[in-house]
């Protein structure tokens, strides 16, 4: 690869700031960070992923989802190294020019990982797995939807993440060097702003100069579609009428809080809203569903969008799915009672 030239949320703040004055009474790093969680500490090498070589061999390889990432058609590909990604933004740039390559990559699990299980993608999922499938357990933290967001936005404001490779932020910040437009995609939704925006800055990156120009100023929460208006903001009546009625999303410096919406169509959504125009689009997301319904959503485009399916996190993934999870119901419950306490004690 050649090298690109090296660069020179939400918990509410009325209860940040208790935690803030009661801190001491608190000692939150013992519950936080206990080594009784132990995932954090054990990082488990990262998952080898086979790449075919030749375009013969790429075509064949497409479905199994080990494609060359260098062959420049649309295609979605399973890596674990981020300069896979970095490879095929550097082909695309010099086939098309800088100026119309676009890099979209996710937050959890992508550009950043949780550095304890609790509160990580993961543990998430696990979460509103019980929510979704109405399962009672005594491991389940919330009685519904909003009330797990709000756990969630707590566990965002009071963690710490890193890059799942210590290179990645270093990666990025030579694409964007190159000149090329770079954006993050999350589903975390606009609540989740202040601490995703924290923790993207405290681990070397910045989105908003490379960022994508938009017809409009950078906006706080707004409706990225409406159903009676087909076309006018990138989707069809079609498509929209496949779609539920639309929840807020935010987009300013860069990152594009879409709440868990189709990250397909909130690309194309916010295209729409753009002056620019792309030949090539590269996608990193941890979640296969993500990677495939991009490819979906820009099946008939003339733009080629190659889909890469990161699975640098995966056997950390695996390791939570398999643990005895009594240890992290434990430090969610000192957590939550050290919360609870600090509350009670603000009353005094």
């Amino acid at each position: 690869m050649r090298q690109f030239s090296k660069p020179t949320i939400l918990l509410p703040q009325l209860v940040f700031l208790p935690l803030l004055v009661f801190l001491p009474r608190l000692v939150l790093l013992s519950v936080w960070v206990t080594p009784s969680i132990g995932l954090a500490q054990q990082r488990v090498p990262p998952v080898v992923v086979e790449k075919k070589q030749t375009v013969a061999e790429n075509e064949l390889a497409k479905e199994s989802g080990t494609a060359d990432p260098t062959d420049l058609e649309s295609c979605e590909v399973k890596t674990a190294n981020f300069v896979d990604v970095a490879n095929r933004v550097e082909a695309e740039i010099a086939k098309h020019g800088e100026d119309k390559v676009l890099l979209v990559v996710d937050v959890d699990n992508t550009t950043l990982a949780m550095d304890q299980p609790l509160g990580s993608d993961q543990w998430y999922g696990w979460q509103y797995d019980f929510i979704f499938r109405d399962v009672e357990s005594p491991f389940r933290v919330a009685k519904d939807l909003n009330e797990l967001l709000r756990i969630q936005g707590t566990l965002f404001e009071l963690g710490k993440m890193h890059p799942p490779e210590p290179s990645l932020p270093e990666l990025i910040s030579a694409i964007q060097e190159a000149g090329c437009t770079t954006i993050v995609l999350t589903s975390r939704g606009p609540e989740f702003r202040a601490a995703t925006e924290r923790e993207l800055k405290r681990n070397g990156y910045d989105f908003a100069d490379s960022a994508l120009k938009i017809n409009e100023p950078a906006r706080g929460r707004f409706l990225p579609y409406d159903k009676a208006r087909p076309n006018t903001h990138g989707l069809s009546k079609q498509e929209l009428e496949s779609l539920r009625d639309p929840r807020p999303v935010s987009y300013s410096r860069g990152i594009y809080m879409t709440a868990g919406q189709h990250k397909g169509y909130m690309l194309r959504n916010l295209l729409a809203r753009s002056p620019r125009t792309f030949n090539a689009i590269v996608f990193a997301d941890d979640h296969d569903k993500h990677t495939m319904r991009m490819t979906q959503a820009f099946s008939d485009s003339t733009i080629t969008t190659a889909c890469f399916h990161y699975v640098r996190e995966q056997p950390n993934v695996d390791a939570f799915k398999e643990s005895d999870k009594e240890a992290i119901a434990k430090t969610w419950a000192k957590l939550s009672d050290s919360i609870a306490e600090a509350f009670d004690a603000s009353k005094e």
